[in-house]
């Protein structure tokens, strides 16, 4: 890529707005993946695209600093949908500061390949077997809202006599079912790229 190509695909008028036009549309993706539950094809998507304009920058600015590089995300044993779910929540937090962080498009890949992972890890523990039917009304990239799982998991938690939950005895319209189908159907998803 020349630096007139870079300048025209950065739509810049003058070299030295490449640095804010950069800027701009790394924050802009930052902002989408935050907003989003992550679906890997989506995340590739949007990262070629993204790579595109850090290319054309690197042409009329030259390299970028990648700062240091992301933790990766530690897979625990975890005993219930209880555990699991906090655990997933304050690894959540930890890979959305990793992403804010990222100063390229490798920063960028590898938060969201570790909350990709952290997902996967995450919905494995929900996964219920899918009847044809069970797509209905389902939006695989919206979470519901975490306070009411919570409340819900600690509700199902006192009504046990075990510890254990049984997602597929309870009603179709709670909540904890909904989420299994939704982690379930996005595992699908996932795995049939």
């Amino acid at each position: 890529m020349t630096e007139k190509e870079a300048m025209v695909y950065l739509s810049i008028q003058d070299k030295d707005e490449a640095e804010d036009v950069y800027e701009e549309k790394l924050f802009a993706l930052k902002q989408f993946f935050l907003n989003r539950f992550p679906v890997s094809k989506l995340i590739k998507s949007k990262l070629a695209t993204f790579k595109k304009v850090q290319t054309a920058y690197e042409v009329l600015e030259g390299g970028i600093e990648e700062g240091q590089q992301t933790k990766l995300v530690e897979f625990p044993q975890l005993d219930s949908l209880k555990s699991a779910f906090s655990w997933y929540h304050q690894e959540k937090n930890a890979v959305r500061l990793q992403l804010l962080a990222a100063q390229s498009h490798k920063g960028v890949e590898e938060a969201m390949m570790n909350y990709v992972q952290l997902a996967q890890h995450y919905a494995k523990h929900w996964q219920i077997p899918l009847n044809e039917d069970d797509h209905v009304g389902i939006a695989i990239g919206s979470e519901p809202d975490a306070m009411e799982i919570q409340a819900e998991l600690n509700a199902q938690e006192k009504m046990s006599e075990n510890g254990k939950m049984d997602i597929l005895s309870l009603p179709d319209e709670n909540c904890l079912k909904s989420e299994a189908k939704r982690l379930s159907l996005w595992l699908k998803f996932e795995t049939n790229e």
